[in-house]
């Protein structure tokens, strides 16, 4: 399983202090949520090393504030492709509330159509199987790809 270094926060000492800031490994995403608990899994700590399988989900939030206000957000979706923890997707958010039904939906859409390449593998092993069935019930072994 791969180890891997999860990112910087990007803040200084002083606006971390003062700005919530959280990276989470995803299990799922509870779509009837419509806050930071549709984001379900286990947190961890900026730049903490984890062991994660290739596909697994992470999501950061980090707030832009001054130190009377807030100024927005951002949202950020990585996913572990090829023993690396590769950024998907990106949200600058405003300050206003609601951050989390803002991108539910689009990441719940994102961890669902993306499968992994040991997933394709092992589908396309099926296929072959299935096909190389097909082509020996109809006598034909010249369409029988081997890998």
């Amino acid at each position: 399983m791969p180890i891997l270094t999860l990112p910087h926060h990007g803040l200084t000492n002083s606006a971390a202090r003062r700005c919530k800031h959280w990276i989470k490994q995803l299990d799922h995403v509870d779509t009837t949520q419509s806050n930071g608990y549709a984001f379900v899994g286990t947190f961890h700590n900026f730049e903490a090393t984890v062991e994660a399988p290739d596909g697994t989900w992470f999501l950061s939030y980090i707030e832009n504030a001054s130190a009377t206000r807030l100024n927005g957000r951002a949202v950020t979706v990585y996913q572990v492709r090829h023993a690396k923890l590769v950024e998907v997707e990106e949200w600058d958010l405003d300050a206003n509330a609601g951050w989390a039904l803002k991108v539910r939906d689009e990441i719940a859409a994102l961890m669902q159509r993306t499968t992994s390449d040991d997933e394709l593998r092992a589908e396309r092993q099926q296929l072959l199987t299935r096909l190389a069935e097909i082509n020996a019930l109809l006598g034909d072994t010249t369409d029988t790809p081997t890998s």
